[in-house]
């Protein structure tokens, strides 16, 4: 075979191992907002974080072992015309190692329905869509 056929030949199979590796690595990126889509009952963000709410959760190590627990309770009120809505989550943790933490959330629906979230001591913005 000459120089040339054989670059070639290990050109396209490195292109073709590129793109299958590629595909199947896509593949495993996870759930994604419109695989939700058709779910019911439908998440209205609204209507959901309303009032006073009680949760909890926790945190693990890479192990999956649980190192801290907490609980919080969230007050939540929404402003503003149906589609333009600003909602304030002012939440109250208290972890298992008895220290308590207060975050206050600002979320603003964007007109393309997702939101945008900030906090005081949170960097950056969070993001979210509602959907089913």
């Amino acid at each position: 075979m000459k120089r040339f056929q054989l670059k070639t030949l290990i050109l396209k199979g490195g292109l073709a191992a590129f793109a299958l590796s590629t595909a199947l690595l896509s593949g495993c990126a996870g759930p994604q907002v419109a695989d939700y889509a058709a779910e019911q009952p439908v998440l209205d963000m609204r209507q959901y974080f309303s009032g006073t709410l009680d949760a909890y959760g926790l945190f693990t190590d890479r192990s999956g072992k649980v190192v801290k627990r907490f609980t919080v309770v969230m007050k939540c009120n929404w402003q503003g015309p149906p589609g333009m809505e600003t909602g304030v989550l002012d939440e109250d943790f208290t972890y298992s190692d008895g220290t308590k933490q207060r975050r206050i959330w600002t979320l603003k629906r964007q007109p393309d329905g997702r939101f945008i979230g900030t906090a005081d001591d949170v960097v950056g913005e969070a993001t979210g869509q509602e959907k089913g």
